[in-house]
């Protein structure tokens, strides 16, 4: 016969507490109502370009992702 095990791995660190529980839904709760009441300003856009306009997005990114970092070039006797 086998016994149950609550942790995932064995560790009684892994296993889930009542007030880590709450902690998330909490979290998730504030996440929630902060979303409800600023979410409008994420979501519409100010000053848009008039219906059949051009759109131009631009992404500035910052940080240690690129094109370079990303897709080395193994082999390349560059």
């Amino acid at each position: 016969m086998t016994t149950h095990n609550d942790a995932v791995c064995g560790c009684p660190d892994f296993r889930t507490s009542r007030r880590t529980f709450l902690k998330g839904v909490g979290a998730a709760a504030g996440a929630g109502v902060f979303t409800s009441l600023v979410g409008d300003v994420f979501t519409e856009a100010h000053g848009g370009a008039p219906k059949g306009g051009s759109v131009l997005v631009v992404l500035s990114l910052r940080g240690g992702s690129d094109g370079l970092s990303l897709v080395v070039p193994h082999g390349d006797p560059g």
